[in-house]
């Protein structure tokens, strides 16, 4: 059976064979074609190798004409009606058209392709013969969630704006969230995602009704709860975002390509790959997987079942309902009227201080951001109690201590002590100069190093984890040629295990396969060498990575660093160098590659040093250097130290 997958490009034709498909189907894919021909990326094309593979397209044509025994599915973007038919009628085959407006391709386009497949779009339905009964095609519309009317009402409104302005009059209830979105409603710019979180504030809050609704506090105005409800909407927001809501689950349970689906209450994400429904179970505290039909197409989900799915969300959705119901309980008992008067005064202040000042960069601060500050700190007292001083008795006196601290900073151009909320600091201050030139100085003066190295793959049944180690780095031994020899002192790990250390792939940063912070990476030194012991996640690259070392197709480590102190020698003829102590240890790494790289930073010391040798070496140069040391004259020593310069050029 042969099957052409017609629409307009960004429709959704890819994932309509992917769900349907079968193991042994064959798939004519332009796009992957092009991509396994030219090795680019898949929606990047070359103009010659279209005209090769659409030569090589017409072969596979005629082969097709004389077999019928395999089932083939064709993507075709074709916008001309009597081609998609006449195709049809050559091949024998069915037509499967995906229908989607011209809008939705555009959007679709604009986050995933090229800038140049806006043209190939707006040329597509400009050319377009619209699909008709002639065709004796199977339509499918694909219909956006955009689509679904999310203007707010004018009931909506109004409860924003009083809650806008009730909240600059009394200077309570609601987080920044809750202004935002009040100014989304009054804007009529909601998304689907502020509809869903609507929809869960307002569920999370309605038990306090009739605590808050109608209350009154000592000053004559609305608590902060009902200030709160008002910025969200208020009873016309709730009553709406609940319809609203529903709307959209059926939408996403309908529509063709891969959305969410909420089964026993709960919302799951739908997928079209077994892999990422794994991984995105494993992302949630669970695992597993479990397939879903629906409307004869198959998809998976997240977890082994149901009962699982519905086990772990309620605990992340508790979870994620009780820190934002926290935030805004700390936001609204944090800044008060008298906490926002003396954050306003501090910032007065202090831009009064830093005025008179000439700095080079803008010191100056909003009571605003110092309100960012304050919170922050807030939550840090709570959530990271470790970072606290002991002095410290109340999670407010600990935000002013946050205040103070990021004050001085602005002022002085530094912390007393540990960085924190380096994000609010102007792009232009010197601790984020300083951060910037710190990443600088490890790109480049990076070093990686490779080792053949002894490795164990395990895996534990009991918790179903595949379990790694080896050595990274080894000690006091010689090193391949690198144009030097190169060694590694047993303390040059010193200090260095502490650092944020990922493991990765072939060293590519986009396949991380454990960390030390936050992941189950362990570093430590022995007399042989820098080991490092990793979970391997449940991933392609991890499953891979573990196949591939019990097959003994890897077996090599390696490891990027920055470099602190090293030591250079001769030894006749061959130049050697000892690693003293690693500046930064920037990664472990299982590779495939045998092979050194990038020495090119070594190698410039090696120059340095060889030259510097050649310069000690030379009696004119020795002479000078006594005379300097003899000197005290400045006058005098300015003049020799200028002899030893053109000495040691020529």
């Amino acid at each position: 059976m042969i099957t052409i997958v017609s629409g307009p490009p960004c429709s959704g034709k890819n994932t309509y064979v992917k769900n349907h498909r079968k193991k042994g189907d064959v798939v004519w894919d332009f796009d992957k074609i092009h991509s396994a021909l030219t090795d680019e990326e898949t929606h990047n094309h070359i103009e010659q190798v279209r005209k090769y593979i659409f030569s090589m397209r017409e072969t596979f044509y005629n082969d097709l004409q004389a077999k019928k025994d395999i089932r083939v599915w064709i993507l075709n973007s074709s916008p001309i009606r009597s081609v998609r038919s006449e195709l049809a009628k050559r091949l024998d085959a069915n037509i499967v058209y995906i229908k989607r407006s011209k809008e939705d391709c555009l959007r679709v386009a604009k986050n995933e392709r090229p800038k140049e497949w806006k043209s190939y779009i707006e040329n597509y339905f400009e050319r377009l013969e619209e699909i008709d009964l002639n065709e004796n095609a199977n339509i499918i519309e694909v219909k956006s969630l955009k689509d679904i009317n999310n203007t707010p009402t004018e009931g909506m409104r109004e409860e924003a704006r009083k809650g806008l302005e009730w909240r600059k009059e009394y200077g309570r209830g609601g987080t920044q969230t809750g202004v935002s979105r009040a100014r989304d409603i009054i804007n009529g710019n909601l998304s689907i995602s502020s509809i869903k979180r609507m929809f869960s504030f307002f569920s999370r809050h309605e038990n306090n009704k009739a605590k808050h609704y109608s209350a009154k506090e000592k000053d004559g105005g609305p608590t902060a709860w009902r200030i709160a409800w008002a910025l969200w909407g208020g009873n016309a927001g709730f009553s709406w975002s609940k319809k609203k809501v529903k709307e959209i689950a059926r939408e996403e349970e309908n529509r063709m390509k891969v959305g969410t689906m909420i089964t026993d209450g709960i919302e799951l994400p739908l997928y079209d790959s077994i892999k990422e429904a794994e991984l995105q179970a494993q992302e949630l505290g669970g695992s597993g997987y479990h397939e879903h039909t629906m409307d004869g197409e198959t998809y998976y989900m997240p977890f082994e079942n149901h009962e699982q799915a519905k086990e772990v969300m309620s605990k992340v959705n508790d979870n994620m309902y009780k820190k934002e119901d926290e935030e805004e309980e700390d936001e609204d008992r944090a800044l008060t009227g008298a906490v926002k008067k003396g954050l306003q005064k501090k910032a007065e202040d202090h831009n009064e201080k830093v005025g008179k000042k000439n700095l080079s960069w803008n010191a100056k601060v909003t009571s605003a951001k110092l309100g960012k500050v304050f919170n922050r700190g807030i939550g840090a007292y709570k959530t990271n109690p470790g970072s606290v001083r002991p002095s410290v008795k109340s999670p407010e006196q600990w935000a002013y201590a946050r205040v103070n601290s990021f004050l001085y900073a602005m002022e002085k151009g530094k912390f007393r002590s540990g960085k924190h909320d380096t994000d609010l600091l102007p792009s232009n201050h010197p601790v984020k100069k300083s951060m910037k030139e710190e990443k600088s100085y490890i790109m480049e003066n990076k070093e990686i190093r490779l080792y053949r190295a002894e490795y164990q793959v395990t895996k534990d049944e009991d918790k179903d984890e595949k379990r790694v180690s080896g050595y990274a780095a080894l000690f006091d031994t010689d090193s391949r040629d690198l144009g030097f020899r190169e060694t590694i002192s047993p303390d040059a790990f010193d200090g260095r295990l502490d650092d944020n250390v990922i493991l990765t792939f072939n060293h590519d940063p986009n396949l991380i396969l454990d960390r030390n912070i936050g992941g189950t990476l362990k570093l430590s030194v022995d007399e042989r060498g820098l080991r490092y012991d990793a979970t391997l996640p449940n991933t392609t690259t991890g499953n891979d990575v573990a196949e591939l070392m019990k097959r003994g197709l890897l077996y090599e480590s390696s490891f990027a660093f920055t470099v602190e102190e090293d030591d250079w020698s001769k030894d006749g003829d061959i130049t050697r160098r000892e690693i003293k102590k690693i500046g930064r240890l920037v990664d472990v790494s299982i590779v495939g590659v045998g092979a050194y790289a990038n020495t090119d930073v070594a190698l410039r010391s090696k120059e340095a040093f060889e030259t510097e040798a050649t310069i000690e070496e030379t009696p004119q140069v020795e002479e000078v250097e006594q005379k300097v040391e003899e000197s005290f004259d400045d006058s005098k020593l300015n003049l020799l130290s200028n002899e030893l310069k053109l000495k040691k050029r020529i």
